[in-house]
């Protein structure tokens, strides 16, 4: 004797079409998802960059090493991300860019160490998503990728240099 199956092909067919269906429609929804962190991601930073405007007004020497790292960090990143999505910075745009020709150089060289993650002896301190620092090079640039430094936690005064030396 032959059972007829449970199911019959023109059944599990519709059944299969309409699971692709919803694979499909759960892909465009992850895609949207992940616009919109991305948008979120951009707009949580450009907050982050706003709020520190506040400190552009303070004069220089009253201003932290946090606060002077994060606005060297925050400069590149602007660049980065109103240009081709990398940017590079040398002292003399840590000075002038930055800074309004406040710092000498020694403490702008300073800077770019420590917005990269290293302290003034040359030693990594701290991972910085996006920042690196090319020292070979004359003058000593950093870098920076703007689509890796928003991942990152590169804003976060709790990631910023701690030292409580001050410039």
């Amino acid at each position: 004797m032959s059972e007829e199956p449970d199911v019959r092909p023109e059944d599990a067919l519709q059944v299969a079409q309409r699971a692709l269906q919803k694979c499909n429609g759960l892909e465009d929804d992850l895609d949207e998802l992940r616009d919109e962190y991305d948008d979120l991601a951009e707009e949580l930073t450009a907050v982050k960059l706003r709020l520190s405007e506040e400190d552009d007004d303070a004069d220089y020497r009253d201003l932290s090493l946090d606060t002077k790292i994060g606005m060297v960090r925050e400069h590149a990143y602007q660049k980065a991300a109103n240009g081709h999505g990398k940017a590079t910075l040398t002292y003399d745009d840590v000075m002038w860019e930055v800074f309004d020709g406040e710092p000498g150089n020694n403490q702008c060289y300073r800077l770019l160490r420590r917005a990269a993650g290293y302290d003034n002896d040359g030693n990594r301190v701290q991972d910085v998503s996006g920042f690196d620092l090319d020292e070979s090079s004359r003058p000593m640039k950093l870098t920076v990728d703007a689509k890796a430094a928003k991942r990152g936690a590169a804003f976060s005064s709790r990631n910023n240099s701690s030292s409580g030396e001050v410039f």
